[in-house]
């Protein structure tokens, strides 16, 4: 079992000690095992996340313990964001981005209370894009990123759904939100200009639709 959490372009691996990894100059190992301090753990990863290494591995002897340390761990020493967002094709066989803060990005947004993760996904979709007849296709699983915010360290727990439309026209996006364009990619675009101007977590889940590789 893998859960890579992103930060930036750095990378945490949580994995199995089992897994077969590569580890290099750039990275750093940490074995978690249930003796393990939380506490000191917790201040470890802060300093890793200013630091220049890219990659840092934590490897547990179970995945009971990989599970157990998920649940407990994060939402003990950081602020637990949910979210959910869409990757959005058209009949053109288009996916739609959002072009924020100098990266291209895919519609998302904070899954409001009371609200489902299908829920918030459509309605973020629409509102930072202007999209309409949206509907669900496939559960494309979550990501994990940090961003620090308010002198707060937070993890924001992303749900993604694959989603259709006819709809091509009538983009606006949501400046409010800081979103200053919204437009259409096809498969060849992303892979040689988008990719190289997103995010690893975005890369994560154009991978997962075999948009690219």
């Amino acid at each position: 079992m893998n859960i890579k959490i992103y930060y930036l372009d750095k990378t945490i691996i949580l994995t199995d000690k089992h897994s077969k990894v590569l580890s290099n100059n750039s990275s750093e190992t940490i074995f978690i095992n249930p003796s393990t301090s939380y506490s000191l753990l917790y201040q470890t990863l802060l300093k890793w996340l200013t630091n220049t290494e890219k990659i840092l591995y934590l490897f547990f002897n179970s995945n009971d313990l990989l599970i157990s340390f998920v649940s407990f761990f994060f939402p003990t020493y950081f602020k637990v964001m949910y979210a959910a967002g869409g990757l959005i094709e058209n009949n053109r066989q288009k996916f739609l981005f959002i072009y924020k803060r100098g990266y291209w990005d895919l519609p998302k947004g904070k899954i409001d209370k009371n609200e489902t993760a299908e829920e918030a996904a459509i309605r973020e979709c629409i509102e930072e894009t202007g999209i309409s007849n949206v509907s669900i296709t496939e559960n494309l699983g979550v990501t994990f990123h940090f961003f620090y915010q308010k002198e707060e360290w937070i993890l924001k727990i992303t749900q993604w759904f694959s989603m259709q439309t006819s709809n091509v026209k009538s983009l606006i996006p949501q400046i409010e939100e800081g979103i200053e364009k919204v437009e259409w990619f096809d498969k060849d675009t992303i892979r040689n200009h988008i990719i190289n101007t997103t995010y690893p977590s975005i890369i994560d889940i154009l991978q997962r639709k075999r948009i690219t590789i």
